[in-house]
């Protein structure tokens, strides 16, 4: 009897093990299909999280709605790039009539 039970538990944890693996290619076959329709339509951007003052953005964070993909501006000082060591700048804010924000109301302190 315990050599069927122990059997028994075997076969179970093998079923499991296929099913988390199933569950993980079928995770990748969805991401893959995305990306195609990503690859052939460009991506769908959503703004996420942004820091910023009134004159300049520091961190914007964006993500695709169709294949979950995310890029950002990074809020660091200093970012890799290409392998060095850059020092990140931050995005100027505009107006309405192209001004940079900064020249028109100053730096903000």
């Amino acid at each position: 009897m315990k050599e069927i039970t122990d059997k028994m538990n075997a076969i179970e944890l093998q079923t499991r093990e296929l099913l988390e693996k199933a569950q993980i290619l079928e995770n990748q076959k969805v991401l893959m299909t995305t990306l195609m329709e990503c690859s052939q339509f460009d991506h769908t951007w959503e703004i996420g999280n942004i820091t910023s003052t009134l004159t300049e953005i520091h961190q914007i964070d964006v993500y695709c709605t169709r294949c979950g993909s995310t890029a950002n501006f990074p809020a660091q000082e200093y970012h890799r790039e290409r392998g060095h060591l850059v020092e990140s700048r931050p995005i100027p804010i505009f107006s309405r009539t192209e001004q940079r924000l900064d020249k028109l109301v100053g730096e903000e302190e």
